[in-house]
């Protein structure tokens, strides 16, 4: 699957074999269990970092903003707790770690492309870019990235539509 995808993709030259001695069912175990090992601690520590920051959403914003970030924050948190909390329970198979990490880091570009939506500022309009570099080394697989970068790319160019700063070219 993944040889017929890269050639479909024209990768072929970028992407090349499995290094000797490798199979694509052993690659594809290492990386489930990267996944269900960095799962957990990211989950944990996201949790209540989407906690406070809906706190102070709600603290030191006004309007429309205040309401659906601190709204969205809360939603976030209880995601990530959620989430902590099958993974400790082993309510979530292995073979779905990589899909679960695409909803992680989704939640994560939803809340940032959010925020650059409501708020105009250049600093947090590159903000999604980067979550969207970070959280593509992590993804399941090369369909998972592209889906993941192409959703991120729009919401962006929303976001920067909504801001009223010009495109670049």
């Amino acid at each position: 699957m993944r040889d017929r995808f890269t050639r479909w993709l024209g990768l072929e030259g970028i992407v090349g074999p499995w290094p000797r001695g490798v199979t694509a069912a052993a690659a594809e175990r290492a990386l489930r269990d990267t996944h269900l090992l960095v799962l957990r601690p990211v989950a944990t520590a996201l949790a209540p970092i989407y906690a406070v920051v809906g706190v102070l959403h709600m603290v030191m914003q006004d309007g429309d903003a205040r309401w659906v970030m601190g709204g969205l924050s809360t939603v976030n948190a209880a995601l990530c707790l959620g989430l902590a909390l099958a993974l400790k329970a082993k309510r979530i198979p292995p073979d779905r770690a990589g899909v679960t990490v695409f909803a992680l880091t989704t939640v994560m570009l939803a809340q940032s492309l959010v925020h650059a939506g409501l708020h105009p500022e250049s600093a947090l309009l590159a903000l999604p870019v980067v979550i969207v570099l970070a959280a593509s080394v992590f993804q399941p697989s090369l369909a998972f990235v592209l889906l993941f970068d192409a959703v991120a790319m729009a919401g962006w160019v929303v976001a920067l539509r909504q801001t009223q700063h010009p495109l670049p070219p």
